[in-house]
């Protein structure tokens, strides 16, 4: 299980990159065009090569799914998925966005982005917030040990 989520997590990643890598040459180039159309240019070849095959990008939500649904069947790795890509599985899982993907597969890769940006500041929250309940247990543990924290009362 452990090694079908890393196979996924490389698969996303290697598929960042390329698009990346695509927008360098992409902004290297002039445009003639507005300010706008710019930005819209930027974004459609930024996943031109992903996109540029629709058998392809219907492959990527197909195997994708499958392992999230493997991944999912398993209780450890179920909520571990529903702690750090909520937004990520629902976005790919909504037919709508399933939809985007077979008729404008830019924008559905956009919406993917923005979903895992989202996934990413609930992490940082979760995080933060899992510092400030360690800090008040210390702070509880040194109130009433006269200053010591819990792992000084041996000593």
């Amino acid at each position: 299980m452990a090694k079908l989520l890393l196979v996924f997590l490389a698969f996303f990643t290697i598929n960042i990159i390329a698009a990346r890598m695509n927008e360098g040459r992409a902004h290297r180039e002039k445009l003639d065009s507005s300010d706008s159309d710019q930005k819209l240019s930027r974004v459609h070849r930024k996943y031109f090569k992903f996109c540029s095959n629709s058998t392809v990008a219907q492959m990527y939500l197909k195997e994708i799914l499958s392992v999230v649904d493997v991944l999912q069947a398993n209780s450890s790795y179920n909520s571990i998925l529903n702690l750090q890509l909520t937004n990520f599985i629902a976005y790919l899982k909504d037919t709508k966005n399933q939809e985007i993907l077979s008729n404008d597969c830019p924008a559905f890769l956009k919406g993917l982005k923005e979903a895992n940006k989202a996934d990413k500041i609930v992490q940082r929250q979760q995080k933060n917030m899992a510092t400030l309940i360690r800090k008040n247990l210390e702070q509880a543990a040194r109130s009433v040990t006269n200053g010591k924290g819990f792992y000084d009362l041996d000593s």
